[in-house]
């Protein structure tokens, strides 16, 4: 296997490896906080069991701000994780399989174009260059010149289809992976249900 094979064999195994990180800094921004535990439940549980997983449960479930650190923490790994791929990458390992479920035809196709139009830019530098230009057009500062503005306004328009439909695919793998979060977060609060009523 090559560098760059071995890299990117690493990165996706580290995206999956924080997947439901990003499942918990997406629901607590929702203020869906039992979701967010079920999430990093989880994701210790995908660590593996052991002292440690028992140490980190522990902790992230002993409190609000416990939760929202490590949502945070983990939410920020799967993000670094995700914007250093190329879009190409993504799509053959990620994408592929919920384009498919969710559309086909001409449909498929034209999704699948503006993937390929952008294959060998990476998640992150899409995102950074369409929140600069967004940045610049919505600023009221006076920082910005009438050319600069001009500027920013193509560029969002160059990457605001393929933003777009990485929010949109983005938000389809979050649901497809929420339930299993949801489930975790339900089976706690049943068992501490059934704990309160040994203690009372």
């Amino acid at each position: 296997m090559t560098k760059d094979l071995e890299k990117l064999a690493k990165s996706f195994n580290d995206l999956n490896k924080y997947e439901f990180g990003n499942v918990a800094i997406r629901a607590l921004s929702q203020d869906d906080i039992s979701t967010s535990v079920g999430a990093l439940k989880q994701l210790a549980s995908d660590f593996g069991n052991g002292a440690d997983y028992e140490a980190f449960v522990d902790y992230t479930l002993s409190s609000e701000d416990g939760i929202k650190k490590a949502s945070s923490v983990y939410g920020k790994k799967f993000r670094e994780v995700i914007e250093g791929i190329q879009i190409g990458d993504l799509y053959g390992k990620r994408y592929n399989s919920i384009l498919t479920s969710y559309l086909s035809g001409d449909n498929l196709s034209k999704a699948e174009k503006v993937l390929t139009d952008f294959k060998e830019n990476t998640y992150g530098s899409i995102v950074k260059k369409y929140s600069q230009a967004e940045e610049i057009l919505k600023s009221n500062t006076g920082n910005f010149t009438e050319d600069q503005k001009i500027e920013a306004k193509k560029t969002k328009d160059k990457y605001k289809s393929i933003v777009s439909l990485l929010n949109l695919l983005e938000t389809a793998k979050y649901e497809e992976l929420r339930p299993k979060a949801v489930k975790n977060s339900l089976k706690l609060q049943f068992n501490d249900y059934v704990d309160s009523l040994t203690r009372a």
